[in-house]
């Protein structure tokens, strides 16, 4: 039970539950409710163990009197609803249940107020409803401590006048009693007051005449135009439920004047809530189910508001409530509920939502659980990931129900989380999923390496035309030929250059390819842009198949004309460098990323926790862990999603980029000591398994480049090259091309390397 109760708080109430229904039901009279663990519920339907004061369930199980207790003095609470029960114990208060507050008999037989109810001198709240109860009301003036009573749906058509001369009485519930006559308020000391679904066209007159009254709720009554204005002779008026209330905007006009603090409105069609920023006191406001597709863009004038309830609408962003616009939210707001809308069906692509809502400095409870519209709600609040930026706000003491602490730096926090093992961050690639994609890339680059690089000029001029191209369409993702493929992979896998230039060339960090794409929508936009520029590398005529470059660079080429001048002489010539040397680098990477695929959620939460163990030291002191060969793949995979993986590093280390990813080659700590962090940190060991390296992948650097090749040889014929054929340069299913020479063994790596250097050359 209770490790149970540690790993899955809801466990503990489904085990309660099952708990007292079953022993509450037995034929022999349990000796103490509080020996066998009966549980007390909270405000927020959690459960726990209190000592002495209890709440007793017995709900549903077709009771028809009340089972007996000895002992019963010590609980508080009792629900018997849902059973077949018509009468109580005539001496209840006498039998022990003296100490009895509030009890809750609802969806029974009973057909008037049960006598023993005067028999119990704590009662302050009794909960009658779903019983036709329709006289004995004299009892309830016998009980001197009752302050709530709710008669919903018992089938009143008038206010009993025993309830008005209950001087005791504070709150009254009438729900669904319909067309129900309310005369009598006027009588009642009322604090608040709920004629839910009464079927009331306007709002009795006589409810000006509570003037104690704070709280009311009105919702579902088909209410004429202007009934609000009765609700302004109401000083004290600050709570107000109007749920699925027909043209409830337009009356919204009549509550200026109060000091309406806690306004209700969901359930209903708003396409404006124009003037609501009038409200100057109102510090909740709640716009459930209220088909938005966009907030109302005067919600963020609210100069009090401290809780938005937005749940269940079709929300994409939340630009209406922008921080950095509206300074009253970034210091009042303290909760805001998010569930349920179109941007947290899934945490992909929706990073602008989470940095602003980071922007809520003073945020305390917070709630987006992922639930798509069609489907269960999902009430399990571990199965959400938790967006990186959330990290941030130091002042949060609930996520989706769950108590946190994050009062401390993203790295802290981000540690933390980890270590809690049930909450997951989300770190913005799924590299679940791209593990196995990664490995097929790059055994389609060491299979085709010869041909890939047998005309760099020809390629690197390709690949600035595709970097063009993608800045261009910078809201899709290209997917460009094979050999381009291979300049952008990497390019992005140098991460610091490759930021470097983009900012440099474009102003912005281009997308990275989309590995699995059809090639034919970039092909079509390709040669619209570059209609002279032939796009397969073996597009053009036979005796020109690897054309001389300098006939494309110059400024009156094809080329030449299209691409900007600093574009066109803009210097790659690292990524040229890089190329001779890589296959050392994409063999091992191979390798290390065949096996991580075959445990890519394992593999994730171990990339996920160097990040985070070397943000928490980087910031503390601009300390470098040491990358193990499975963290460094992992490092790849994520690189191939350039945007995401900027912005994970950025909050990570405070926007110190470059510092933080130069770790790679510099580390300032030995693996010893990383091991050691990582122990202290994690309780578990940072390598517990090197990778092995054995390549199985032929590579032929045999001879030169052919320059009279034709289309129909080499690279042109092979399977994974041939777009027309297979529509997408990366096919899984495709054999590879087998060479000449037989695999290469880790110990020749330097061999091929001197050796491919020597072909490029």
């Amino acid at each position: 039970y209770s490790f149970c109760t540690l790993l899955y708080p809801p466990f503990l109430s489904y085990w309660m539950g099952c708990l007292v229904t079953h022993h509450t039901v037995a034929s022999n009279p349990i000796k103490n409710p509080h020996a066998v663990l009966v549980a007390c519920r909270d405000k927020r339907g959690r459960f726990s163990v209190p000592s002495g004061r209890l709440h007793l369930e017995i709900i549903d199980r077709k009771l028809t009197q009340l089972p007996r207790y000895t002992n019963n003095d010590e609980v508080l609470k009792l629900d018997v609803s849902g059973n077949q029960l018509s009468c109580l114990p005539d001496k209840m208060g006498e039998d022990g249940w003296s100490s009895l507050a509030e009890l809750t008999i609802r969806n029974n037989h009973f057909s008037q107020v049960p006598e023993a109810v005067a028999t119990l001198p704590s009662l302050t709240a009794l909960n009658l409803g779903g019983n036709h109860i329709d006289k004995n009301f004299e009892v309830l003036k016998k009980c001197q401590k009752l302050r709530s009573l709710s008669l919903t749906q018992t089938g009143l058509v008038a206010l009993p006048t025993a309830l008005q001369e209950a001087s005791t009485l504070r709150h009254l519930t009438l729900t669904g009693n319909s067309g129900m006559q309310l005369t009598g308020l006027a009588q009642m000391n009322l604090d608040s007051l709920d004629i839910d679904g009464c079927n009331l066209r306007e709002i009795p007159t006589e409810i000006t005449q509570c003037v104690n009254l704070t709280a009311l709720s009105i919702g579902r009554n088909p209410l004429s135009p202007g009934a609000f204005q009765v609700l302004s002779q109401l000083p004290r008026l600050q709570n107000l439920i109007a749920h699925k209330m027909p043209d409830v905007v337009s009356q919204i006009r009549h509550l200026y004047d109060l000091d309406i603090r806690h306004l209700d409105i969901s359930h209903n069609v708003i396409g404006s809530t124009s003037g609501i920023h009038r409200m100057l006191t109102l510090e909740t406001l709640d716009l459930s189910y209220c088909s938005l597709s966009e907030l109302p863009s005067d919600i963020g004038d609210l100069p009090s508001l401290s809780e938005l309830i937005v749940v269940g609408n079709y929300l994409t962003s939340l630009d209406e409530i922008n921080p950095a616009e509206h300074p009253n939210l970034e210091l009042n707001l303290t909760s805001l509920n998010v569930s349920s809308n179109r941007f947290t069906s899934s945490l992909d692509g929706m990073d602008d939502v989470w940095m602003l809502i980071s922007g809520f400095t003073n945020l305390k409870r917070l709630s987006f659980r992922v639930s798509k519209r069609g489907e269960r709600r999902n009430t399990n609040p571990y199965s959400t990931a938790v967006p990186l930026p959330l990290l941030g706000l130091r002042n949060l003491k609930y996520l989706n129900g769950l108590p946190v602490d994050f009062d401390h730096s993203l790295g802290h926090n981000l540690v933390s989380l980890l270590k809690d093992g049930y909450t997951k961050p989300d770190m913005g690639a799924n590299l679940s999923t791209d593990s196995q994609l990664h490995a097929s890339v790059l055994k389609v680059f060491l299979t085709n390496m010869n041909d890939l690089t047998s005309n760099l000029p020809l390629s690197l001029l390709r690949y600035k035309a595709y970097l063009y191209l993608q800045h261009q369409h910078s809201d899709e993702r290209l997917s460009p030929p094979t050999d381009v493929a291979l300049l952008a992979y990497i390019h992005m896998t140098n991460p610091s250059e490759y930021r470097r230039d983009c900012l440099s060339l474009f102003g912005e960090v281009l997308s990275g390819p989309c590995w699995r794409e059809d090639l034919g929508p970039t092909q079509s936009l390709w040669l619209k842009a570059f209609s002279e520029f032939p796009w397969g590398k073996y597009d053009y005529p036979k005796h020109h198949a690897y054309l001389d470059v300098r006939s494309f660079d110059v400024n009156d080429g094809p080329v030449g004309k299209r691409l900007p001048t600093h574009l066109l002489n803009y210097d790659f010539s690292t990524i040229v460098a890089q190329v001779k040397t890589c296959i050392p680098r994409f063999s091992e990477s191979y390798d290390v990323g065949l096996l991580l695929s075959k445990q890519p959620k394992g593999a994730t939460e171990m990339y996920q926790k160097f990040l985070a163990l070397q943000a928490k030291h980087f910031v503390e002191g601009k300390q470098r862990l040491a990358v193990s060969p499975s963290v460094r793949v992992m490092a790849e995979i994520h690189q191939c999603a350039p945007n995401r993986f900027y912005q994970v590093v950025s909050l990570l280390t405070a926007n110190q980029f470059e510092d933080f990813f130069d770790s790679g080659n510099h580390s300032e700590h030995t693996l010893q000591e990383t091991c050691d962090l990582w122990m202290e940190e994690y309780g578990e060991c940072y390598i517990a398994t090197q990778p092995v390296h054995t390549s199985t992948i032929d590579l032929d650097i045999s001879g030169s480049p052919n320059k009279n090749a034709s289309p129909s040889s080499s690279c042109a014929s092979s399977p994974l090259c041939n777009y027309n054929e297979n529509h997408c340069w990366y096919n899984p299913n495709a054999a590879p091309r087998r060479s000449s020479l037989k695999s290469i063994e880790p110990h020749r790596l330097s061999q091929v390397s001197v050796r491919f250097a020597q072909v490029v050359t």
